[in-house]
């Protein structure tokens, strides 16, 4: 049954190396690993396959951080065929392939999940209610006082970057009901570290950097001229 599935995909290959090597190198695997349903775009350049079989979609019902972004998109585990403009779609049910319209992709995968994913909304409120809550900036009580005292110079010399870095960072994709950023002092003297936290392990880590004013340094008539680069940046 699988060699015949894909044998017909072959079929349905157009004569570039690179639309079939995509297929030969990716797909095939996929589809002998697990032939449970699947949607399969082909376009001029390149295929993408993406399974909708419980196999797949509990694994991710399963997990934390995968239950935030379904959450915030339903349609998330279907990202990678949802989005491509050109090519050609195929529905595999299980039994049969056939060609679908792209609009019918949303249709049936909503049609077998959807009432799934409100069960799981039910099964995890405090997920569902937090889905698009910013992540909190945590700080020891010196380093808030040290903050501070950076926002306050940002602000003498009209400089909004440092509070945009601290929003960029808060605006991470949340992914678990326990991740949240923590801020400690660099060496330097408007400088800071942070430190991503899921679950009390680290995901990321880094620096927002201070580049300088751009006058310091700076007077008139002078050779010298001013610092292109300034202000708060974040470095990871």
């Amino acid at each position: 049954m699988v060699n015949k599935i894909i044998e017909q995909m072959r079929s349905y290959l157009p004569e570039n190396e690179s639309c079939i090597n995509d297929f030969e190198k990716y797909d095939v695997k996929d589809v002998e690993n697990n032939w449970e349903p699947f949607f399969w775009v082909v376009r001029d350049y390149g295929t993408s396959l993406c399974h909708i079989g419980p196999t797949r979609m509990n694994k991710l019902f399963e997990n934390e951080a995968s239950r935030f972004q379904i959450f915030r998109d339903p349609d998330a585990p279907i990202g990678s065929v949802k989005w491509w403009n050109e090519g050609r779609v195929f529905f595999y049910d299980g039994f049969q392939l056939v060609q679908i319209h792209k609009v019918d992709i949303e249709c049936i995968y909503a049609n077998i999940w959807y009432s799934e994913i409100e069960r799981l909304k039910e099964k995890y409120p405090t997920e569902y209610e937090m889905r698009n809550k910013l992540l909190e900036i945590r700080m020891e009580e010196q380093v808030a006082e040290r903050l501070e005292k950076s926002k306050e110079f940002a602000n003498s010399i009209g400089d909004t970057s440092l509070d945009d870095c601290l929003t960029r960072l808060s605006k991470h994709s949340r992914l678990g009901v326990d991740h949240y950023i923590s801020l400690f002092p660099d060496f330097s003297k408007h400088g800071y570290i942070f430190c991503e936290y899921l679950n009390n392990e680290c995901r990321m880590n880094g620096g927002i950097i201070y580049h300088g004013n751009p006058k310091e340094g700076y007077k008139e008539n002078s050779s010298v001229q001013l610092n292109p680069s300034y202000g708060w940046s974040i470095h990871t």
